[in-house]
């Protein structure tokens, strides 16, 4: 039976219409279609019918496929748009597929037009099934769009029991996490359940939210009161739960429980449901626990440090003592504490107390009684059991003392902390808390700098989303989505802006002569001298290494013009850098909106233009057209990789990685070179870009993954035990055919998939954080390793990090390279390390150039090291030989 497909046509030649409804009806489809011709047959047309799809000829005496792609699109963005026309060159087919079209066919070469409508129909549906889905599941998406902000943990869990309860139908319900301090399970939000019968704490095992998190599945209790686990608190009120456990990879975090006041049954889609709510928050709990022991460890680090301060004083009096307590208060709660130290005839004083035990301050006793006296004649920690007898210090001080812990220095007990009974139980923790205050306050100055510099990180680490770190100046990223904010409001009020491009001229020789202290404070004198010049309502950049973006209002272009000169002009004058001075010649280009484009890619790639005009006149110009050979260029050069590709000129090189602790080898990265026969090397940063754009990403990471799969192989063979890393791009990531390619390459080259990385830049993953987590599961069971390249440039969310298939982080080589010079690179280092340790990955640090690096990132707690003081990159063939050097080395 065949296939209905009601078809619109947007085509002038009634013979072109029938024959790719001719073409269709013999794919097998019963073919309805209508042809137009036109904006106004357009438009009726779609208001009148429901269309399948949509077949458009690009050029048309008074309409294109342009004009109709945009009014197709304004009605219904998802019906598939597919170009027919005989005279579309390959860029404007690749401008057309980036406004929205879903493919392209010559005419009279219609041989794929099957396979395209099966495609886009099968696509259309798949996108409908799953909107149909995500109406299906409102709620979870409700919390999802929760998890994506980061919140407490807390607002996740209210927004989640919420939800539960609603889609359960429940009466009440509640979210738990594991305390491994106090091994409890603690609510972190309770729905619908009396005050009285709200289980706030929960034994391993107990309940249903207990059970669930001991056994790792789902589960059900249709009669609680029958039920050998049940929670007594909640008997009487629970008479039926159901209860799945947050998981974390395979270790359970908590628990999500619903539960209903009359006995019943649950779905089988409520199961799944609650099976589903509760994978979905439990990474972000997670994160939120880490955070969480974040805070607690920067407060005990606080209290710690404010007893420090004290003790180092020798503020041994009374308040100075009392405030010890207080601050050990903060992190160990009870309700009294005092301090007690020997005196003469086998006594104790209470030198300083709060709490209820203030009344018997001054006051001694036997050091025969209590576990005070205990603790201060062993030397040893005591904890009072809950039978043992009163005594003359627990009726002086008005209760018993519960937890005892000697203060000791150069081995000699001091004196003694004790802490009153209250309705907690004291744990492993507190004790260790309690030690270091009696007797490691040394230790409490550093963990208190380390936790301020680790705040500090975490700031450092936000600000480097968005601002370069040594001019401390929006960083090109900013710039950009300044510019296009700036031109959206332009555009509603028919204003001009002017982008202006500042390239310092010969800086790396000026750089390489001064050194490179001088050149940095260099670039940061530059933001000042610009802003000199341009004025305060102005937006400077530091764009790149030695380059800086102006962008601001002008009432017209000899304004632009102006503002472009007064840049240049700024810098006639020498710039007095560190009592020297040092005379900086910059070119300026400058474009204007919307004279120059109407778009913030556009304005910057031909102000960038601007400047290479300037450098060959007089250090500042306009953008002009006829000077613009960017893009032929580039389109040459575009057609030449495709050949280069097909014809075997691109190599490969690879860069060793070795483990810092060892200095073994870990493995290597393939890095792509092009040998071009007439221009000879091409930078990556040259051809790749342009790989993307037209369309050769897949084929070119075919070839990468195919050699250097190759390679391993041989490496295997000579008995080279090594693993390699290769680069994707976003768009591969996002290949469906990816998977099951990668896996084809791997079991032809015969090689162990665990000995195969794969690396995302941070930037990237990002930019569709949701999306590279699908492609990232999809590779990782295949049984390869990910990494995350570049890793700090991209201000990676921390709940989208934590849900990410990956093992390890690359730190960007802008980090790494500075490390040794400045201090707030460094820190940065040490808060990514952490961070990746936190979460259970690897830490590899590039760029390392020289000993002194090395040894840096080794101080940094970075497991592993990549750079040019290790190994250049090399061709395969060479890399046993650099081995045999490297141990060599290594050995010494």
């Amino acid at each position: 039976m065949s296939t209905l497909l009601r078809a619109l046509i947007v085509e002038d030649s009634v013979d072109d219409a029938e024959l790719l409804a001719r073409e269709l009806r013999r794919s097998g489809y019963e073919v309805r279609y209508e042809r137009v011709f036109d904006g106004e047959s357009l438009d009726h047309a779609l208001t009148q019918g429901t269309w399948d799809i949509v077949f458009s000829d690009h050029s048309m005496p008074h309409f294109g496929s342009g004009a109709a792609l945009q009014m197709v699109r304004g009605r219904d963005p998802d019906v598939p748009f597919v170009i027919v026309s005989g005279t579309m060159g390959e860029d404007v087919a690749v401008d057309a597929m980036r406004a929205g079209a879903n493919d392209y066919l010559v005419k009279g070469r219609l041989a794929r037009l099957p396979a395209v409508v099966d495609r886009e129909l099968r696509q259309t549906a798949a996108r409908a099934a799953r909107r149909s889905l995500d109406r299906a599941f409102a709620a979870l998406r409700d919390v999802a769009s929760a998890i994506g902000g980061l919140p407490e943990p807390t607002v996740v869990a209210e927004l989640a029991a919420r939800h539960a309860r609603e889609f359960a139908a429940a009466d009440g319900s509640a979210i738990y996490s594991w305390d491994a301090g106090s091994q409890l399970l603690r609510a972190l939000s309770i729905e619908g359940v009396p005050e009285g019968q709200r289980a706030q704490v929960l034994q391993s095992g107990e309940g249903a939210a207990g059970s669930a998190f001991v056994r790792h599945e789902l589960v059900v209790v249709e009669d609680y009161a029958r039920w050998p686990n049940a929670a007594t608190i909640s008997r009487s009120f629970v008479k039926s739960a159901m209860a799945a456990p947050l998981l974390v990879g395979d270790r359970a975090i908590g628990a999500v429980v619903v539960i209903s006041a009359t006995p019943r049954s649950f779905s089988e889609e409520q199961r799944q449901l609650l099976s589903l709510l509760a994978s979905e928050i439990a990474p972000t709990l997670e994160v939120g626990r880490l955070f969480d022991e974040s805070q607690r460890q920067r407060i005990e680090a606080e209290a710690l440090t404010e007893a420090a301060r004290i003790v180092a004083a020798g503020a041994l009096a009374h308040d100075g003592l009392a405030s010890i307590l207080a601050a050990a208060q903060r992190v160990v709660p009870t309700s009294a504490a005092g301090l007690f130290v020997p005196v003469t005839g086998g006594r104790m004083e209470l030198v300083a107390a709060i709490g209820r035990f203030r009344g018997a301050h001054g006051r001694s006793f036997p050091t025969t009684s209590s576990i005070v006296g205990r603790a201060l004649l062993s030397g040893a920690v005591q904890i009072r059991a809950e039978d043992e007898p009163p005594d003359e210090t627990q009726i002086a001080l008005g209760g018993p003392v519960a937890l005892a812990v000697p203060i000791v220095r150069n081995e000699v007990t001091v004196g003694v902390i004790g802490l009153g009974v209250d309705h907690r139980r004291f744990v492993a923790r507190d004790v260790d808390l309690l030690r270091r205050f009696a007797s490691l306050v040394s230790m409490a100055l550093e963990n208190m700098r380390l936790q301020s510099e680790s705040d500090a990180h975490a700031r450092d680490l936000e600000r480097l989303a968005h601002f370069d770190t040594l001019t401390e100046l929006p960083n090109r990223a900013l710039f950009h989505d300044l510019l296009r904010d700036e031109l959206a409001r332009a555009s509603a009020a028919a204003s001009r802006l002017a982008v202006l491009y500042v390239d310092i001229d010969h800086f790396k020789d000026l750089n390489n002569t001064v050194g490179p202290r001088l050149g940095d404070a260099m670039l940061r004198a530059m933001g000042p001298r610009l802003r000199e010049a341009v004025g305060d309502a102005a937006v400077i950049a530091r764009v790149s290494g030695d380059e800086f973006a102006v962008l601001g209002a002008v009432r017209d272009d000899g304004a632009a013009a102006r503002l472009g000169r007064a840049a240049h002009d700024a810098f006639v004058q020498p710039l007095r850098v560190d009592d020297q001075v040092l005379q900086a010649r910059v070119s300026v280009g400058f474009v204007t909106y919307p004279r120059d484009g109407d778009d913030a890619h556009t304005l910057l790639r031909r102000a960038e233009v601007a400047v290479q005009i300037a450098k060959r006149g007089d250090g500042w110009a306009a953008y002009a057209p006829e000077h613009d050979e960017y893009a032929p260029e580039r389109l040459t050069l575009m057609s030449e990789l495709r050949r280069a590709i097909e014809g075997d000129e691109l190599v490969l090189h690879f860069q060793p990685i070795v483990e810092l602790a060892t200095r073994q080898m870990r493995g290597v990265e393939a890095l792509v070179r092009w040998q071009h026969p007439e221009r000879g090397m091409v930078p990556p940063m040259e051809f790749i870009p342009l790989a993307e754009r037209a369309g050769l990403t897949k084929p070119l990471t075919v070839w990468v993954l195919r050699e250097a799969l190759r390679q391993l192989r041989l490496w295997r063979d000579e008995g080279l035990d090594l693993s390699v890393a290769v680069n994707l791009s976003m768009r591969t990531l996002h290949d469906p055919e990816l998977p099951q390619l990668a896996h084809d390459l791997i079991e032809r080259a015969g090689v162990p998939p665990a000995l195969v990385g794969f690396e995302i830049t941070e930037t990237d993953i990002m930019a569709d954080a949701e999306g590279a987590m699908r492609g990232l599961r999809a590779l990782r069971e295949l049984g390869v390793k990910i990494s995350i390249d570049d890793f700090g440039t991209g201000y990676s969310s921390l709940a989208y990090l934590h849900r990410l298939a990956v093992d390890a982080v690359k730190i960007d080589r802008s980090f790494v390279s500075r490390i040794t010079t400045d201090e707030n690179s460094a820190s940065i280092v040490r808060a990514t390390a952490d961070l990746g340790h936190a979460l259970g990955l690897e830490v590899v640090a590039e760029g390392v150039e020289d000993e002194r690096a090395w040894g840096r990132v080794r101080s940094l707690s970075c497991d592993f090291a990549q750079g040019y003081y290790i190994g250049r990159p090399m061709k395969g063939a060479d890399m046993a030989v650099w081995i045999k050097v490297w141990r060599g080395v290594a050995a010494i």
